[in-house]
């Protein structure tokens, strides 16, 4: 099923600034509209996001539209503090974090450290 698309400029201008999804200019979450956004130049339907870029990109006089390679998630960052005093107390639990991230993606996954039994990772 096609979804329609807009694009909107500045009063005067031929060339777009913002590509959206429906007829309405991108507005934020105290209702202000975009300044970029003052007029609609056009609206076209597309099956896809990746359809409706590669018709904005043509549109604008661009080369053809390329979408992002998917990457595989590798961990960039592990952050792992036992203090010893929470050890040594018996604290049940403390947390591990492990961020991973994608060209267009930030995982947060977490992990306890239950020292009641041995020291065992369980995911939080």
């Amino acid at each position: 099923m096609n979804k329609t698309y807009s694009v909107w400029a500045l009063e005067g201008e031929d060339i777009g600034h913002t590509l959206m999804e429906g007829e309405d200019p991108l507005q934020f979450h105290n209702g202000e509209v975009d300044e970029e956004c003052e007029v609609r130049l056009y609206s076209f339907e597309a099956a896809s996001h990746e359809e409706a870029m590669s018709i904005y990109y043509l549109r604008q006089g661009w080369a053809p539209y390329k979408p992002e390679v998917s990457q595989p998630l590798a961990p960039i960052a592990v952050l792992c503090t036992i203090p010893k005093a929470a050890v040594s107390a018996g604290v049940v639990s403390t947390i591990i974090s492990v961020c991973i991230t994608s060209s267009s993606n930030l995982l947060r996954l977490s992990w306890s450290y239950d020292v009641k039994q041995g020291g065992r990772l369980t995911s939080a």
